[in-house]
């Protein structure tokens, strides 16, 4: 028996058949989410740039640090002038020196007033000495010779002086400064460059005292002592 296909009716749409479309599509789809899944997600593309950001703000730091030191130095601090030594300013001066076992007191003084010690002219330095053993021992104490050497300054330091004033006793051994004795001179300090602007007087006192009550032995000793004084 023959079975015949039933014939479709007029005007009646035919049925659509089934293809492989859908498969394809959703293979697609899967690739896209495969390929999104290998890049950077959207939340860490911000701080994955700003390393690079803050090296490059870090960088600029040490340039502007290195130029403090520069701005600094370039300011420095003004030094003090400092003012000039007069050992007479206040007319007279006492000095206390030692030489070995003695104990030496010189007071100076000027009778020229200070306003007149010119580098030109002979300037009048007055002392007077004494002296005592440091023992209460009953020796004698003598000085042998008084020195002064004159040093002249002027703007560029140390100038030529002249020739020591030296006081030699004429004595022997020496004039007598056990207190109560006492010596006393007025050393003649020579004129020195008009280039001058200050003295410095060396003083040095060679001093004898009995090594014993009565000896004619004697030990030497020595004091030294310095002045400044400006000119005018």
């Amino acid at each position: 028996m023959t079975t015949s296909a039933p014939t479709p009716r007029p005007g009646a749409t035919p049925p659509r058949r089934r293809t492989g479309r859908r498969p394809v599509a959703l293979a697609l789809g899967a690739s896209v989410l495969l390929l999104a899944g290998c890049g950077t997600p959207p939340w860490k593309e911000g701080s994955a740039a700003s390393p690079a950001a803050g090296t490059g703000t870090a960088s600029a730091s040490p340039t502007s640090a290195s130029a403090s030191p520069t701005a600094a130095s370039a300011s420095p601090s003004a030094s003090p002038t400092p003012s000039m030594v007069n050992d007479l300013a206040e007319g007279s001066i006492t000095h206390q020196l030692t030489a070995g076992a003695v104990q030496v007191t010189v007071r100076y003084w000027s009778t020229l007033p200070l306003v007149q010690w010119a580098p030109g002219v002979v300037k009048p330095l007055n002392l007077s000495l004494t002296g005592r053993l440091n023992a209460p021992a009953s020796q004698k104490v003598y000085l042998d010779k008084a020195t002064a050497v004159v040093t002249p300054y002027g703007a560029g330091g140390a100038l030529d002086g002249p020739a020591p004033v030296v006081d030699k006793a004429t004595s022997n051994p020496g004039y007598v400064i056990r207190n109560p004795y006492s010596y006393s001179q007025v050393f003649q300090l020579p004129a020195v460059s008009t280039d001058a602007t200050s003295v410095t007087i060396m003083l040095t006192y060679d001093v004898l005292v009995q090594t014993a009550p009565g000896s004619k032995d004697y030990a030497r000793q020595t004091a030294s002592d310095q002045l400044t004084v400006p000119l005018s």
